[in-house]
């Protein structure tokens, strides 16, 4: 079998699991009560889809796609989005329907 591609992916980190700065935060990343605010919102997720996943499996609720590991991506786009934006979800993207002021019970 020949090798089509290889490649590396650097992970990187700016915040340690209670949310403390690792180092210094990139230039976009400056306003540190937004940095805080959108790190409480994918912890929140996170929370939201453990709860739902635990029901889903005990059969208190249907069908349900787990969004574990795309909180980042779908809080971030909630955020990067204006008030005129429209936000038409299809499944997973709790974080940016919860980012747009969606609350979850």
């Amino acid at each position: 079998m020949s090798v089509i591609a290889r490649f590396e992916i650097e992970h990187r980190a700016y915040l340690d699991a209670d949310g403390k700065p690792l180092q210094d935060l990139p230039a976009l990343a400056s306003q540190r009560d937004e940095v805080l605010e959108l790190y409480r919102l994918m912890s929140l997720v996170r929370v939201f889809d453990s709860k739902a996943v635990a029901l889903q499996r005990t059969g208190k609720l249907g069908t349900y796609a787990s969004c574990l590991g795309h909180e980042a991506t779908h809080v971030a786009i909630g955020a990067a989005m204006r008030d005129e934006d429209v936000l038409a979800p299809m499944y997973r993207e709790y974080g940016a329907q919860i980012r747009r002021g969606v609350r979850p019970r």
